[in-house]
């Protein structure tokens, strides 16, 4: 009897040693946060971090002010939000929900290293871009391959948006459709002033920072500052902590 309660010790010591050892799962945490328009989020923990598991959807910052102006809707794939919202701090912290925030450049840097150190999250491919992205407008060969970190990301890309001097000469011009995830961080390139974007591209398993991609000159038209070139991307929001 001694014997076999003690081999009983030793199965549940070692199954307990194998599974603090085993990486930790995201966990999705359903309708995790509302936003002032009524907007509800679940959101995924990665890590330490908690982010949404969708993208922000807001017209309103969290106090109230009217936004809309500066979102561009595009279906099925959401708000691009101007980069003019990012690029001055009072406009910026009131984006997100209160006690949620737009992340910084180290908080995504942050979030990537956590999934390309969890075996569980890059299942066959070893590829970050496509455990962080759900995929569901080009066909895949291995679904698995996609979103097994549950953050579902999906290839936005970004939002070029042109005007002249002629008020009703306007047109947009969509950049990486379909192939690249690009979120807005809320860390200022000192070169240009504008703000860093990420973007991963799950095909390839490519993710970069960048701040010049989407930085035009304005267009030489005749009258000074009524032509030009403005970028638009999506926001994710990361819980403040406590």
């Amino acid at each position: 009897m001694k014997k076999h309660i003690t081999t009983l010790i030793i199965f549940v010591s070692a199954a307990m040693i194998l599974l603090s050892c085993e990486p930790t799962k995201s966990r999705v945490i359903k309708q995790a946060v509302t936003d002032i328009d009524g907007n509800t989020y679940d959101a995924v923990k990665i890590g330490d971090q908690i982010w949404m598991a969708g993208n922000l959807a807001v017209t309103h910052l969290n106090d109230g002010t009217d936004i809309s102006q500066k979102c561009n809707e595009h279906a099925p794939f959401g708000i691009y939000y101007d980069h003019t919202l990012l690029k001055e701090d009072s406009i910026r912290l009131r984006l997100c929900p209160q006690g949620w925030h737009v992340p910084t450049k180290a908080e995504w840097e942050t979030l990537i290293n956590n999934v390309e150190s969890n075996g569980k999250m890059m299942a066959k491919s070893g590829n970050v871009a496509a455990a962080l992205s759900a995929y569901p407008h080009i066909n895949a060969t291995d679904i698995e391959e996609f979103n097994s970190s549950q953050f579902s990301a999906i290839p936005t890309g970004y939002w070029n948006s042109w005007w002249s001097y002629a008020p009703t000469n306007f047109g947009t011009d969509m950049k990486w459709l379909n192939r690249r995830c690009y979120f807005w961080t809320s860390t200022i390139n000192e070169g240009n002033g504008d703000p860093f974007v990420v973007y991963f591209e799950p095909a390839t398993g490519d993710i970069q920072f960048t701040a010049s991609e989407l930085h035009i000159p304005n267009v030489e038209v005749p009258t000074p500052g009524t032509g030009g070139c403005r970028s638009s991307v999506p926001v994710r929001c990361v819980k403040s902590e406590e």
